[in-house]
Protein backbone atom coordinates (compact mmCIF):
# COMPACT_ATOMS: atom_id res chain seq x y z
CA UNK A 1 0.00 0.00 0.00
CA UNK A 2 2.87 2.17 0.70
CA UNK A 3 4.18 1.05 -2.17
CA UNK A 4 0.71 2.37 -4.25
CA UNK A 5 1.18 5.83 -2.63
CA UNK A 6 4.67 6.46 -3.29
CA UNK A 7 4.14 6.26 -6.94
CA UNK A 8 0.60 7.86 -6.72
CA UNK A 9 2.61 10.92 -5.13
CA UNK A 10 5.45 10.67 -7.41
CA UNK A 11 2.66 10.86 -10.66
CA UNK A 12 1.41 14.33 -8.94
CA UNK A 13 4.53 15.78 -8.54
CA UNK A 14 6.03 15.26 -12.01
CA UNK A 15 2.46 16.24 -13.90
CA UNK A 16 2.04 19.63 -11.72
CA UNK A 17 5.34 20.49 -11.94
CA UNK A 18 5.17 19.88 -16.19
CA UNK A 19 1.97 21.63 -15.79
CA UNK A 20 3.13 24.59 -14.18
CA UNK A 21 6.47 25.05 -16.10
CA UNK A 22 4.56 24.42 -19.60
CA UNK A 23 1.92 27.44 -18.07
CA UNK A 24 5.37 29.72 -17.68
CA UNK A 25 6.66 29.11 -21.45
CA UNK A 26 3.47 29.79 -22.87
CA UNK A 27 3.69 33.07 -20.95
CA UNK A 28 6.98 33.72 -21.80
CA UNK A 29 6.49 32.66 -25.37
CA UNK A 30 3.25 34.87 -26.62
CA UNK A 31 0.86 35.90 -24.39
CA UNK A 32 -1.79 34.73 -26.60
CA UNK A 33 -0.58 30.75 -26.51
CA UNK A 34 -2.91 28.42 -24.20
CA UNK A 35 -1.38 25.37 -22.80
CA UNK A 36 -2.60 22.59 -24.77
CA UNK A 37 -2.54 18.97 -22.63
CA UNK A 38 -3.32 15.43 -23.91
CA UNK A 39 -2.90 12.04 -23.45
CA UNK A 40 0.39 10.36 -24.36
CA UNK A 41 -0.61 7.40 -26.52
CA UNK A 42 1.37 3.87 -24.96
CA UNK A 43 3.34 3.63 -28.23
CA UNK A 44 5.71 6.75 -27.31
CA UNK A 45 6.90 4.60 -24.14
CA UNK A 46 10.16 2.85 -25.01
CA UNK A 47 10.22 -0.57 -24.52
CA UNK A 48 11.35 -1.64 -20.79
CA UNK A 49 10.95 2.26 -19.43
CA UNK A 50 8.07 3.48 -17.36
CA UNK A 51 5.69 6.00 -18.60
CA UNK A 52 6.83 9.74 -18.23
CA UNK A 53 5.36 13.22 -19.01
CA UNK A 54 6.25 14.81 -22.23
CA UNK A 55 6.83 18.58 -22.19
CA UNK A 56 7.31 21.02 -25.52
CA UNK A 57 7.12 24.58 -25.21
CA UNK A 58 3.39 25.08 -23.77
CA UNK A 59 2.46 21.42 -24.94
CA UNK A 60 2.41 18.31 -21.97
CA UNK A 61 1.51 15.02 -23.03
CA UNK A 62 0.22 12.71 -19.96
CA UNK A 63 0.21 8.94 -20.01
CA UNK A 64 -3.37 7.60 -18.92
CA UNK A 65 -1.99 5.83 -16.09
CA UNK A 66 0.04 8.41 -14.65
CA UNK A 67 -2.83 10.46 -15.03
CA UNK A 68 -5.27 8.29 -13.26
CA UNK A 69 -2.80 7.53 -10.29
CA UNK A 70 -2.72 11.69 -9.69
CA UNK A 71 -6.15 11.89 -9.63
CA UNK A 72 -6.39 9.13 -6.56
CA UNK A 73 -3.98 11.20 -5.06
CA UNK A 74 -5.06 14.75 -5.81
CA UNK A 75 -8.64 13.30 -4.78
CA UNK A 76 -7.49 12.26 -1.34
CA UNK A 77 -5.40 14.82 -0.26
CA UNK A 78 -8.31 17.32 -1.38
CA UNK A 79 -10.83 16.04 0.57
CA UNK A 80 -8.53 15.65 3.53
CA UNK A 81 -7.61 18.83 3.54
CA UNK A 82 -10.83 20.00 2.96
CA UNK A 83 -12.26 18.49 6.06
CA UNK A 84 -9.45 19.83 8.30
CA UNK A 85 -9.00 23.63 7.28
CA UNK A 86 -10.21 25.21 3.65
CA UNK A 87 -9.76 28.49 5.47
CA UNK A 88 -6.19 29.13 5.80
CA UNK A 89 -4.72 30.64 2.42
CA UNK A 90 -1.89 28.21 2.47
CA UNK A 91 -4.46 25.61 2.26
CA UNK A 92 -6.33 27.00 -0.44
CA UNK A 93 -3.08 27.23 -2.33
CA UNK A 94 -2.52 23.60 -2.22
CA UNK A 95 -6.27 22.91 -3.13
CA UNK A 96 -6.18 25.24 -5.88
CA UNK A 97 -3.50 22.50 -7.06
CA UNK A 98 -5.47 19.49 -6.09
CA UNK A 99 -8.91 20.27 -7.45
CA UNK A 100 -7.12 21.25 -11.27
CA UNK A 101 -4.95 18.47 -10.99
CA UNK A 102 -9.02 16.40 -10.45
CA UNK A 103 -10.32 18.19 -13.24
CA UNK A 104 -7.63 17.37 -15.68
CA UNK A 105 -8.49 14.24 -15.01
CA UNK A 106 -12.44 14.11 -15.07
CA UNK A 107 -14.39 17.42 -15.85
CA UNK A 108 -17.49 16.38 -14.37
CA UNK A 109 -15.62 16.36 -10.71
CA UNK A 110 -18.19 19.32 -9.07
CA UNK A 111 -16.41 19.01 -5.54
CA UNK A 112 -13.80 20.40 -7.61
CA UNK A 113 -15.37 23.65 -9.27
CA UNK A 114 -17.52 24.39 -6.28
CA UNK A 115 -14.53 24.99 -4.07
CA UNK A 116 -13.11 26.97 -7.29
CA UNK A 117 -16.68 28.87 -7.39
CA UNK A 118 -15.88 29.11 -3.29
CA UNK A 119 -12.54 30.97 -3.94
CA UNK A 120 -13.95 32.89 -6.53
CA UNK A 121 -16.85 34.35 -4.26
CA UNK A 122 -14.09 35.56 -1.81
CA UNK A 123 -11.77 37.30 -4.29
CA UNK A 124 -9.33 34.66 -3.40
CA UNK A 125 -8.52 33.95 -6.97
CA UNK A 126 -6.52 35.59 -10.09
CA UNK A 127 -9.08 36.18 -13.19
CA UNK A 128 -6.67 36.10 -15.85
CA UNK A 129 -4.57 32.42 -14.41
CA UNK A 130 -8.21 30.55 -13.66
CA UNK A 131 -9.41 31.68 -17.78
CA UNK A 132 -5.93 30.31 -19.04
CA UNK A 133 -6.44 27.27 -17.06
CA UNK A 134 -9.86 26.72 -17.80
CA UNK A 135 -9.64 27.86 -21.27
CA UNK A 136 -6.71 25.33 -21.60
CA UNK A 137 -8.87 22.27 -20.77
CA UNK A 138 -11.55 23.03 -23.04
CA UNK A 139 -9.09 23.63 -25.59
CA UNK A 140 -7.29 21.06 -25.60
CA UNK A 141 -7.76 17.36 -27.27
CA UNK A 142 -8.32 15.51 -23.88
CA UNK A 143 -11.14 12.83 -24.46
CA UNK A 144 -14.23 14.93 -22.37
CA UNK A 145 -13.21 18.22 -21.88
CA UNK A 146 -14.25 20.16 -24.61
CA UNK A 147 -17.92 19.23 -24.03
CA UNK A 148 -18.40 18.85 -20.25
CA UNK A 149 -21.40 20.54 -19.29
CA UNK A 150 -19.25 21.31 -15.63
CA UNK A 151 -16.76 23.55 -17.47
CA UNK A 152 -18.64 25.64 -19.87
CA UNK A 153 -21.27 26.40 -16.88
CA UNK A 154 -18.41 26.85 -14.29
CA UNK A 155 -16.71 29.47 -17.14
CA UNK A 156 -19.80 30.90 -17.58
CA UNK A 157 -20.45 31.69 -13.75
CA UNK A 158 -16.84 32.80 -13.00
CA UNK A 159 -17.76 35.59 -15.51
CA UNK A 160 -20.96 36.89 -14.50
CA UNK A 161 -20.52 36.37 -10.45
CA UNK A 162 -16.93 37.86 -10.37
CA UNK A 163 -16.35 40.96 -8.31
CA UNK A 164 -15.69 43.75 -10.77
CA UNK A 165 -15.94 41.93 -13.95
CA UNK A 166 -15.53 44.90 -16.12
CA UNK A 167 -12.33 46.13 -14.79
CA UNK A 168 -10.86 41.98 -14.68
CA UNK A 169 -11.51 41.72 -18.38
CA UNK A 170 -9.92 45.35 -19.31
CA UNK A 171 -6.72 42.92 -17.51
CA UNK A 172 -7.27 40.41 -18.79
CA UNK A 173 -7.48 41.92 -22.40
CA UNK A 174 -4.17 44.04 -21.58
CA UNK A 175 -2.11 41.21 -20.32
CA UNK A 176 -3.75 38.45 -22.63
CA UNK A 177 -4.68 39.72 -25.81
CA UNK A 178 -3.71 42.97 -27.17
CA UNK A 179 -2.81 46.64 -25.20
CA UNK A 180 -6.15 48.99 -25.24
CA UNK A 181 -5.64 52.67 -26.30
CA UNK A 182 -7.72 54.59 -24.30
CA UNK A 183 -6.04 58.02 -24.84
CA UNK A 184 -8.29 59.87 -27.02
CA UNK A 185 -11.49 57.02 -26.75
CA UNK A 186 -14.50 57.62 -25.23
CA UNK A 187 -16.03 55.78 -22.47
CA UNK A 188 -18.25 53.91 -24.68
CA UNK A 189 -15.55 53.33 -27.25
CA UNK A 190 -13.22 51.96 -24.67
CA UNK A 191 -16.02 49.91 -23.08
CA UNK A 192 -17.37 48.39 -26.35
CA UNK A 193 -13.67 47.87 -27.65
CA UNK A 194 -13.00 45.82 -24.33
CA UNK A 195 -16.03 43.38 -24.73
CA UNK A 196 -15.08 43.48 -28.19
CA UNK A 197 -12.29 41.55 -28.19
CA UNK A 198 -12.96 39.89 -25.27
CA UNK A 199 -15.57 38.11 -27.17
CA UNK A 200 -13.87 37.61 -29.96
CA UNK A 201 -11.65 35.75 -28.05
CA UNK A 202 -14.42 33.73 -25.90
CA UNK A 203 -15.49 32.99 -29.19
CA UNK A 204 -12.43 31.71 -30.99
CA UNK A 205 -12.33 29.03 -27.61
CA UNK A 206 -15.49 27.81 -28.37
CA UNK A 207 -14.59 27.15 -32.21
CA UNK A 208 -11.72 25.33 -31.37
CA UNK A 209 -13.45 23.00 -28.49
CA UNK A 210 -16.22 22.64 -31.77
CA UNK A 211 -13.42 21.82 -33.84
CA UNK A 212 -12.10 19.16 -31.26
CA UNK A 213 -15.49 17.80 -30.50
CA UNK A 214 -17.97 18.88 -33.31
CA UNK A 215 -21.93 19.89 -32.67
CA UNK A 216 -20.75 20.98 -29.24
CA UNK A 217 -23.82 21.72 -28.15
CA UNK A 218 -22.18 23.18 -24.52
CA UNK A 219 -19.92 25.58 -26.22
CA UNK A 220 -22.02 27.27 -28.27
CA UNK A 221 -25.00 27.61 -25.62
CA UNK A 222 -21.75 28.82 -23.53
CA UNK A 223 -21.52 31.69 -26.65
CA UNK A 224 -24.80 32.34 -26.62
CA UNK A 225 -24.58 33.62 -23.00
CA UNK A 226 -22.06 35.23 -23.18
CA UNK A 227 -23.26 37.29 -26.43
CA UNK A 228 -26.30 38.60 -24.51
CA UNK A 229 -24.23 39.45 -21.58
CA UNK A 230 -21.47 41.51 -23.15
CA UNK A 231 -24.47 43.10 -24.70
CA UNK A 232 -26.52 44.18 -21.37
CA UNK A 233 -23.25 45.14 -19.87
CA UNK A 234 -22.60 47.58 -23.17
CA UNK A 235 -26.26 48.90 -22.39
CA UNK A 236 -25.48 49.68 -19.01
CA UNK A 237 -23.17 52.30 -19.46
CA UNK A 238 -24.71 55.49 -19.14
CA UNK A 239 -24.60 57.15 -22.65
CA UNK A 240 -26.35 58.39 -25.52
CA UNK A 241 -28.91 56.11 -27.38
CA UNK A 242 -27.39 56.68 -30.98
CA UNK A 243 -23.78 56.09 -30.03
CA UNK A 244 -24.94 52.85 -28.10
CA UNK A 245 -26.93 51.86 -31.16
CA UNK A 246 -23.61 53.09 -33.35
CA UNK A 247 -20.97 51.10 -30.90
CA UNK A 248 -23.29 47.87 -31.15
CA UNK A 249 -23.59 47.72 -35.05
CA UNK A 250 -19.60 47.10 -35.42
CA UNK A 251 -19.13 44.85 -32.57
CA UNK A 252 -21.76 42.33 -33.45
CA UNK A 253 -21.33 42.76 -37.18
CA UNK A 254 -17.41 41.98 -36.78
CA UNK A 255 -18.68 38.65 -34.81
CA UNK A 256 -21.41 37.29 -37.05
CA UNK A 257 -19.09 37.97 -40.06
CA UNK A 258 -16.19 35.65 -37.99
CA UNK A 259 -18.83 32.99 -36.89
CA UNK A 260 -20.10 32.62 -40.29
CA UNK A 261 -16.54 32.32 -41.33
CA UNK A 262 -16.06 29.31 -39.41
CA UNK A 263 -19.97 27.86 -39.93
CA UNK A 264 -18.34 27.70 -43.90
CA UNK A 265 -15.40 25.88 -42.88
CA UNK A 266 -17.50 23.50 -40.92
CA UNK A 267 -20.75 22.67 -43.38
CA UNK A 268 -22.27 20.01 -41.03
CA UNK A 269 -21.77 21.38 -37.59
CA UNK A 270 -25.81 21.87 -36.80
CA UNK A 271 -24.62 23.34 -33.52
CA UNK A 272 -22.76 26.13 -35.22
CA UNK A 273 -25.49 26.71 -37.67
CA UNK A 274 -27.71 27.03 -35.08
CA UNK A 275 -25.95 29.54 -32.99
CA UNK A 276 -25.81 31.54 -35.93
CA UNK A 277 -29.30 31.74 -36.36
CA UNK A 278 -29.72 32.80 -32.79
CA UNK A 279 -27.47 35.24 -33.69
CA UNK A 280 -28.86 37.08 -36.24
CA UNK A 281 -32.27 36.58 -34.16
CA UNK A 282 -31.23 38.05 -30.92
CA UNK A 283 -28.62 41.24 -32.23
CA UNK A 284 -30.89 41.86 -35.96
CA UNK A 285 -31.32 45.47 -34.81
CA UNK A 286 -27.74 45.87 -35.15
CA UNK A 287 -26.64 43.91 -37.78
CA UNK A 288 -26.26 44.96 -41.29
CA UNK A 289 -24.65 41.52 -42.83
CA UNK A 290 -27.86 39.23 -42.76
CA UNK A 291 -28.33 39.41 -46.29
CA UNK A 292 -24.29 39.00 -47.10
CA UNK A 293 -24.82 35.92 -44.65
CA UNK A 294 -27.41 34.41 -46.58
CA UNK A 295 -26.53 34.85 -49.77
CA UNK A 296 -22.94 33.59 -48.86
CA UNK A 297 -24.28 30.70 -47.63
CA UNK A 298 -26.63 29.78 -50.59
CA UNK A 299 -23.79 29.65 -52.64
CA UNK A 300 -21.35 27.05 -50.38
CA UNK A 301 -24.28 25.29 -50.85
CA UNK A 302 -23.40 25.27 -54.70
CA UNK A 303 -20.30 25.34 -54.55
CA UNK A 304 -19.91 22.27 -52.49
CA UNK A 305 -23.28 20.86 -53.87
CA UNK A 306 -24.42 20.41 -50.13
CA UNK A 307 -27.87 18.36 -49.19
CA UNK A 308 -27.07 18.12 -45.35
CA UNK A 309 -29.62 19.57 -42.71
CA UNK A 310 -27.52 22.11 -40.63
CA UNK A 311 -26.81 24.42 -43.76
CA UNK A 312 -30.86 24.31 -45.31
CA UNK A 313 -32.10 24.78 -42.12
CA UNK A 314 -30.19 27.50 -41.32
CA UNK A 315 -31.69 29.17 -44.57
CA UNK A 316 -35.25 28.04 -43.68
CA UNK A 317 -34.97 29.42 -39.98
CA UNK A 318 -33.24 32.61 -41.21
CA UNK A 319 -36.61 33.68 -43.96
CA UNK A 320 -38.85 32.05 -41.57
CA UNK A 321 -37.98 35.27 -39.43
CA UNK A 322 -39.24 38.11 -41.15
CA UNK A 323 -37.56 40.59 -39.17
CA UNK A 324 -34.23 39.83 -40.43
CA UNK A 325 -34.53 40.74 -43.97
CA UNK A 326 -36.49 43.55 -45.68
CA UNK A 327 -39.45 42.59 -48.22
CA UNK A 328 -36.79 42.82 -51.41
CA UNK A 329 -33.95 41.39 -49.70
CA UNK A 330 -36.18 38.06 -49.16
CA UNK A 331 -37.71 38.11 -52.13
CA UNK A 332 -34.26 38.17 -53.59
CA UNK A 333 -33.55 35.09 -51.38
CA UNK A 334 -36.47 33.24 -52.28
CA UNK A 335 -35.65 33.43 -55.95
CA UNK A 336 -32.43 32.15 -55.23
CA UNK A 337 -34.00 29.09 -54.04
CA UNK A 338 -36.74 28.88 -56.41
CA UNK A 339 -33.84 28.97 -59.06
CA UNK A 340 -32.18 25.89 -57.20
CA UNK A 341 -35.65 24.28 -57.42
CA UNK A 342 -36.23 25.02 -60.87
CA UNK A 343 -33.00 22.65 -61.86
CA UNK A 344 -35.54 19.84 -60.54
CA UNK A 345 -37.28 19.85 -63.89
CA UNK A 346 -34.18 19.78 -65.94
CA UNK A 347 -33.16 16.58 -63.62
CA UNK A 348 -32.86 14.06 -66.57
CA UNK A 349 -30.06 16.26 -67.70
CA UNK A 350 -28.22 17.12 -64.61
CA UNK A 351 -25.45 15.78 -62.78
CA UNK A 352 -26.24 14.07 -59.47
CA UNK A 353 -24.98 16.96 -56.83
CA UNK A 354 -27.24 19.36 -58.69
CA UNK A 355 -29.86 16.63 -58.55
CA UNK A 356 -29.93 16.28 -55.24
CA UNK A 357 -29.63 20.45 -54.59
CA UNK A 358 -32.45 20.78 -56.64
CA UNK A 359 -34.27 18.27 -54.28
CA UNK A 360 -33.68 20.05 -51.20
CA UNK A 361 -34.24 23.56 -52.53
CA UNK A 362 -37.95 22.39 -53.90
CA UNK A 363 -37.82 20.27 -49.70
CA UNK A 364 -37.19 24.41 -48.20
CA UNK A 365 -40.14 25.74 -50.87
CA UNK A 366 -42.09 22.89 -49.56
CA UNK A 367 -41.40 23.65 -46.20
CA UNK A 368 -42.15 27.37 -46.34
CA UNK A 369 -45.66 26.97 -47.79
CA UNK A 370 -46.37 24.50 -44.85
CA UNK A 371 -45.44 27.18 -42.15
CA UNK A 372 -47.38 30.08 -44.53
CA UNK A 373 -50.73 27.30 -44.28
CA UNK A 374 -49.78 27.35 -40.74
CA UNK A 375 -50.20 31.13 -40.52
CA UNK A 376 -47.03 32.14 -39.78
CA UNK A 377 -45.85 33.61 -42.45
CA UNK A 378 -46.72 36.81 -44.55
CA UNK A 379 -49.16 36.73 -47.54
CA UNK A 380 -46.53 38.88 -49.99
CA UNK A 381 -43.81 36.44 -49.14
CA UNK A 382 -46.08 33.84 -50.48
CA UNK A 383 -47.46 35.71 -53.32
CA UNK A 384 -43.90 35.90 -54.35
CA UNK A 385 -43.11 32.44 -54.09
CA UNK A 386 -45.76 31.82 -56.72
CA UNK A 387 -45.46 34.25 -59.00
CA UNK A 388 -41.71 33.23 -59.26
CA UNK A 389 -42.88 28.91 -59.03
CA UNK A 390 -45.57 29.62 -61.98
CA UNK A 391 -42.39 31.34 -64.07
CA UNK A 392 -39.36 28.55 -63.27
CA UNK A 393 -38.34 26.08 -66.18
Amino acid sequence: MDRYVEIAEAAYDKINQAFEDAEVNAKSISTTKCLEIEILHPSFTLPGQDASVQRDGHCVAIPKKLLALAFLHARQNFLDQYSVDHEDRKQRKSLFSLSRMMLMYDPEVYTATNFRKVAASIKDQDFVDEINIIGAFLTSPLPRHTKSPNLWSYRFWFFTRHANIYDQIVRYCNECLNPLHQSHASQLTIRTQVWHMFVKSELAVVHMAGEKHPKNYYAFDYARKLLCYSIANIRQFPQDAVKEHDAIISYVNEIATIHHDWCLQHPSDCSGWSYLTYLLETTFPYLTTTSVIISRTIERICTLAWTGDSMWMFIKSAIANTTLLNLDARHDTLQQILLLASNNAESNSLGSSKKAIAVAAREAIDWIKVQWQSGSWPDDDILIINELDRTRP
